[in-house]
Parts: C-alpha cells; sequence; structure tokens
C-alpha cells in the first residue's frame, strides 16, 4: 500500500505534536496568519485505494483526514472520519470494495497559508466544514482545522 505522510519542509512535525501553540501566551488572534496554525504534516492516500486502507492509514498515523490524489500526486479530495463512517459503514457499504474516490469529499477548500486566521474561521462556518487545505502559490503545504485552533487556543489561554 503506497500511503505516506507528507511534510512541507525538511523538519516533518511529530505526530503527537501536530497542533503549532501560540507563542505569545494571548487568545488566538484573529488577525494572526493561517500559517501560525498550520499543520504541516499530513496523510496523503492515493484515490484508488479503498476505505478500508484509508481507514488503517489515518488509525496508524494518528490522523483525522487524509488528502486523495491521483496516480500522478495531484490532489483531488480529501477523506475524514466523518466520510467514513457516514458514506461507508452507516450506510452499508463493504469498506474492502468501496473506493476512496467514491466516498471523499470535493473539491479540496483551501485558504492560502497568509490569509488570516478570521477569515479560514469564516470560510469553515459558511462551508459548514471543519477542515481546510491550506496553500502556498497553489500548492497544498498543510492543513488547518476548527480542533488545531481550539487546541491554540486552549493553550494560549493557560
Amino acid at each position: 500500500m503506497v500511503v505516506r505522510e507528507v511534510s512541507a519542509n525538511a523538519n516533518a512535525i511529530n505526530w503527537n505534536s501536530r497542533e503549532k501553540d501560540a507563542s505569545d501566551g494571548a487568545a488566538v488572534s484573529l488577525f494572526r496568519h493561517v500559517s501560525d496554525f498550520t499543520m504541516r504534516s499530513y496523510l496523503r492516500i492515493p484515490s484508488s485505494h479503498y476505505a478500508s486502507d484509508a481507514a488503517r492509514a489515518m488509525l496508524d498515523s494518528k490522523s483525522k483526514e487524509a488528502i486523495v490524489c491521483t496516480i500522478s500526486e495531484n490532489p483531488i479530495g480529501i477523506v475524514t472520519e466523518h466520510d467514513l463512517l457516514d458514506r461507508v459503514l452507516a450506510s452499508g457499504r463493504d469498506p474492502r470494495s468501496t473506493r476512496i474516490i467514491e466516498v471523499m469529499s470535493m473539491p479540496i477548500e483551501t485558504v492560502d497559508e497568509n490569509s488570516g486566521i478570521g477569515k479560514a474561521l469564516l470560510k469553515m462556518a459558511d462551508l459548514q466544514i471543519k477542515r481546510l487545505a491550506v496553500t502556498r502559490q497553489g500548492r497544498i503545504v498543510g492543513l488547518i482545522t476548527r480542533a488545531s485552533l481550539a487546541t491554540s487556543s486552549a493553550a494560549a489561554s493557560h
């Protein structure tokens, strides 16, 4: 199975500390950049793989999502724990014969890394989603989630 953990820079972030802590000790400011909260390591999985492959890879990497890519590594969607539960298991589909491409969410919603966190939060609220791919010059460099923002906010308030 070709499943990779990707890091946007040479220093991969440890899965046990995926969220970037707020460094100034203050509550998360809506004017801080998305890049301050971006998880640079994320899971990528080929679109030809099955739901069971994605579930195993997500479990092994302790990830709640994976970017779905074509054979040429182009990102085409995202699959989440919720997608697997709702669109596969709860729907009575066989995870061993259901391809990820059949249940992934698409298109991948994005936000530029230099955007303010307020813009990202508004986009997530407007689209009723929990995560966005973070881009630099049109290429995905990481992910931002409502959970990572909440974790950063909680860490900053202590």
